[in-house]
């Protein structure tokens, strides 16, 4: 459990032939890693309270995010996982966020292809962009 809440860490994980490294900030995380040598590393958003989602949608709307993780890398290999979807990025900027509305990831540089959980479709979102999975 990795918590970045006040501050930013560099975490560098082992892939084929080499190293990656990713910066992340802002949020409460678990590091996971196969032992299969594919070099994916994955990222699980960790912490928050969901349990006032379950009232009215209006207030769900006025909710804050619950949580929230800053990512960026270049060329590595990282999926985060929210509760609604899974970003898998390649050297970029994003910003994973979950709300009682959903899992929202908004990319400030690149592209990052966000698979969507429930509706079991891949949409690729590119800088400038996000895109929300309920």
């Amino acid at each position: 459990m990795v918590d970045t809440r006040a501050g930013a860490i560099t975490l560098t994980s082992s892939v084929a032939g080499g190293t990656q490294t990713g910066t992340f900030r802002g949020g409460m995380f678990e590091v996971r890693q196969s032992r299969s040598g594919t070099g994916m590393t994955d990222i699980v958003l960790r912490g928050g309270d969901f349990s006032s989602c379950g009232r009215a949608r209006s207030a769900a709307k006025r909710t804050p995010p619950v949580r929230r993780l800053w990512g960026s890398d270049k060329g590595g290999r990282f999926a985060t996982h929210g509760r609604n979807s899974v970003a898998t990025v390649r050297g970029t900027a994003w910003v994973t966020t979950e709300t009682c509305a959903g899992t929202r990831t908004t990319v400030t540089e690149g592209a990052v292809s966000v698979r969507d959980l429930h509706r079991r479709k891949t949409v690729l979102v590119r800088a400038g962009g996000s895109y929300l999975a309920r």
